[in-house]
């Protein structure tokens, strides 16, 4: 259980050049029946090799749909495409692919994100923790407006917003109008004073014209691990 709640936080993003992205990635996974044990144990232990033995292996995020646990999302970042490649030919990565077959509905749905921003700091992974996946589609016209806008309500954040935990930020390399958010709040009480705060109140006003919806899926952490703080953007 102590494993289950740990997150690893340790200064090693400096590896990685201030401007050059990191490979983003969101796997969407629909788990079978019976399933969700098996695949927590499974993936536990690629997230704790994969981080602790490969540097180019920055975060892993594991989180589960809080009304139905058997839609489970990965949320992955590496140095480097390189660093990627070099992940796919590990021990764990291969004994992960092969016993995925059998646990899994579908075949897992892989979203490549271009990154514009990426902020995380040190904590504790707790029951408490409120995070969000947030899936926005903008409309093609607006793109620069929206990018604009998101990158001012993260700097605020990053700066200024003591409770907010993390936020990975990008938009889709097959769809440049669909962005994608993740979001890690120390706690529901700090989650509610962000949305009902300056900085978001305006960033919706500012951006409300430009999107066509704004899917908000509400997941549980079942393992978080980082190999440092992350501190990624691109230029506004």
């Amino acid at each position: 259980m102590l494993l289950l709640s740990l997150c690893l936080q340790v200064n090693a993003l400096a590896n990685v050049a201030q401007n050059k992205a990191p490979v983003f990635k969101i796997f969407e996974l629909e788990l079978l029946p019976g399933a969700i044990i098996s695949f927590d144990q499974l993936n536990q232990v690629k997230v704790m090799n994969s981080i602790s033995k490969e540097n180019g292996v920055l975060t892993m995020y594991s989180l589960k749909s809080r009304t139905n646990p058997h839609n489970s999302y990965l949320i992955e970042l590496y140095a480097s495409d390189q660093s990627y490649q070099n992940y796919l030919k590990t021990f764990e990565y291969q004994l992960f692919s092969h016993n995925l077959e059998v646990l899994v509905k579908h075949k897992q749905v892989v979203i490549e994100v271009e990154p514009v921003f990426l902020f995380d700091k040190m904590f504790m992974q707790t029951s408490k923790n409120k995070i969000l996946l947030v899936k926005v589609e903008v409309r093609k016209g607006e793109i620069n407006h929206y990018r604009h806008q998101l990158l001012e309500l993260l700097k605020k954040t990053q700066d200024q917003e003591k409770q907010v935990l993390a936020v990975y930020a990008g938009y889709s390399k097959n769809k440049e109008n669909t962005w994608y958010l993740l979001e890690v709040f120390n706690n529901e009480e700090a989650y509610n004073n962000y949305v009902n705060g300056e900085f978001f109140q305006t960033y919706l006003r500012n951006t409300k014209t430009c999107i066509i919806e704004r899917t908000i899926i509400d997941v549980t952490p079942t393992f978080l691990m980082s190999q440092g703080v992350s501190n990624y953007k691109v230029n506004n």
